[in-house]
């Protein structure tokens, strides 16, 4: 199974979520909007923190 965090989270999160559909498996991610809401959250960390220099983001 994907794990729906890493790179290219969008494809990532979709690959997971069609995986567990067709598996009959649970998934937090089952909850689009709450999946969409993390990776918002994310990528909102991720432009505060390069914005701070903290880090560089690709």
């Amino acid at each position: 199974m994907l794990d729906p965090l890493m790179k290219d989270d969008y494809e990532q999160v979709i690959h997971h979520l069609k995986d567990c559909l067709d598996n009959n498996q649970k998934s937090e991610f089952l909850d689009i909007a709450s999946a969409i809401q993390v990776i918002k959250i994310k990528n909102a960390v991720l432009k505060s923190l390069e914005e701070m220099k903290a880090i560089h983001v690709e």
